[in-house]
């Protein structure tokens, strides 16, 4: 890990890469505030680190980066996004973009206040009203982030919503298991007013189900109780958000779109820390949906974009969530004001035995060995609407890293006549279909293996027996040496004669010897066991 020391003091600052602090949140929200360069009534969206680029955390001369932070405001009156850049050490804005014409995420307090709003709209209340709904506090409004589709009020340059509806049996209930169909509520963000309502021929609202039960444990649960002890403690250390354990070294934090963001991923090789990736993160996601119906052919929605992964991440809970000797790192956010809270538990850490590595039985010496498997979890969990998303990141002792996503939660739902079928979509009950829906996932690595240019400077063997205009290929040579076949290329000042060569032909690497494979210690590692308890 990059350790950073302040000239002045000689002391150890903090890292430029280190998780934001709630008091770090706040200043730089208090700044952006009252800086006079957004309007007064502006809302903070969100507040986030602002991390150097790779080139200049990498950068050998000059002092290393300053810690920074990125403030998103959004103007309502001026319907204007800003991001500024404010100086952790100074408090000063040191940067300022005008985004005209662009949205920011959807905020927090937007979900509640357009609920409310549309409910308060005599043209929504009749609707209902002819749909046999009356009691508006059973009634849960989503107003979804608003796709584009070129109509007009696409076009308006409004902060729009199309909002869908749930009839509620009875408070707690789940609202998805009772879908309000053919009903879509535009609405203004900023101004509250319903711009049009989309109807389309009332049906009936599924009837009630078997309603959640809630607190009650599962099947598994039932028949005994999972114990996951290390009697040692965890095999891994966590300091400001720098994560050591086994060859393995990183950075973890949240980000509040992004959600949980690696940094300086390393393996130790012997004495030496190899780097392998500068950042790593799941950047975006989409989930389309197929259905062509009214409540559902338009939902196209940005999870991290349009509403913020790191902003939805769940307070995990021991035993549930995570099992085992676990380690829970906080995250601070701030609100529409510029104020921080704290997330609990955001991020969980802890090891799970991973079977068998290596095994071998030398019969003829009579010797047996054999090594443990064991991996490290980085994982958040996130809800949006009805889904949560578990996000996790393992790391193996050899040298494999792994990303999953976990589904879970609730499927959207579509309200269909007893006993029929709809196109585009699966039955779920009699009177529910879950709408065909894709969730689709885009990942970010900035990788760095060896340092951030990794290539080594030398001639390039050049065949010159074969030329190829079409294709590159690599052949090996003796001693571990490369050569290439590349297209031909004319040069200035060399008329009439044409030489093999390519922009990269001087990078070309040489590999590196393999190391010779060492046994895994045994001892560094605590014990971690596994007993299945019955409850008392």
């Amino acid at each position: 890990m990059t350790q950073i020391v302040d000239s002045s003091t000689g002391t150890r600052a903090r890292h430029p890469l280190a998780p934001l602090l709630p008091e770090e949140i706040t200043r730089a929200c208090a700044t952006v505030l009252t800086s006079g360069q957004v309007d007064a009534g502006a809302r903070v969206v969100y507040c986030a680190l602002a991390e150097p680029s790779r080139d200049r955390f990498f950068a050998l001369d000059g002092p290393p980066a300053p810690r920074a932070a990125l403030v998103v405001v959004y103007e309502r009156p001026l319907r204007r996004t800003s991001m500024l850049t404010v100086s952790l050490e100074t408090d000063t804005v040191t940067g300022c973009t005008h985004l005209e014409g662009e949205q920011p995420p959807i905020m927090m307090e937007e979900w509640v206040a357009n609920a409310e709003a549309i409910k308060k709209d005599p043209a929504y209340q009749a609707v209902l009203a002819k749909r046999g709904v009356t009691d508006l506090d059973l009634v849960q409004i989503d107003p979804w982030p608003a796709s584009w589709f070129g109509a007009e009020v696409d076009k308006s340059g409004r902060r729009i919503t199309r909002a869908v509806s749930y009839r509620l049996d009875a408070k707690g209930d789940n609202a998805y298991a009772h879908p309000i169909e053919n009903l879509v509520v535009i609405a203004d963000r900023d101004t509250g007013e319903v711009t049009e309502i989309q109807e389309g021929e009332p049906g009936p609202v599924p009837a009630p189900v078997r309603p959640l039960r809630r607190g009650q444990p599962g099947r598994a649960a039932r028949a005994g109780t999972l114990e996951i002890t290390q009697p040692d403690g965890p095999g891994f250390t966590v300091k400001d958000g720098a994560l050591a354990w086994g060859p393995w070294r990183m950075r973890v934090s949240l980000h509040p779109i992004e959600g949980l963001v690696l940094h300086e991923v390393g393996y130790a090789d012997g004495d030496r820390l190899r780097p392998l990736m500068y950042r790593a993160s799941m950047c975006e996601m989409v989930v389309p949906y197929g259905s062509t119906a009214l409540n559902h052919y338009w939902k196209n929605a940005f999870d991290a974009g349009d509403v913020g992964l790191g902003k939805m991440v769940n307070s995990l809970e021991l035993g549930c969530d995570c099992l085992g000797e676990i380690v829970y790192l906080d995250a601070a956010m701030s609100d529409e004001n510029g104020e921080a809270h704290t997330i609990a538990n955001a991020i969980c850490l802890h090891e799970e035995d991973y079977g068998i590595l290596w095994k071998h039985v030398d019969a003829m010496g009579g010797v047996s060995e054999v090594r443990r498997s064991r991996r490290l979890v980085v994982s958040t969990i996130a809800t949006v609407g009805n889904y949560e998303y578990g996000f996790f990141w393992y790391f193996y002792l050899d040298g494999t890293i792994q990303a999953e996503i976990k589904l879970t939660g609730i499927i959207q739902t579509q309200a269909v006549q007893p006993g029929t079928r709809v196109p585009f979509a699966n039955p779920v009950t009699p009177e529910l279909a879950g709408p065909h829906h894709q969730h689709l996932f885009s990942y970010r690595l900035d990788m760095c293996v060896d340092g951030p240019d990794n290539r080594r400077r030398r001639p390039a063997r050049l065949d010159r027996r074969r030329p190829s205009h079409r294709r590159h290929r690599c052949r090996p040579l003796a001693h571990g040496r490369h050569h290439a076949l590349l297209p031909p290329r004319r040069l200035p000042g060399d008329a009439g004669r044409v030489r093999r060569l390519h922009p990269q032909a001087l990078r070309l690497l040489r590999p590196q010897p393999r190391p010779r494979p060492r046994p895994l210690r045994r001892g560094p590692l605590p014990l971690l066991t596994l007993r299945y308890a019955s409850p008392p």
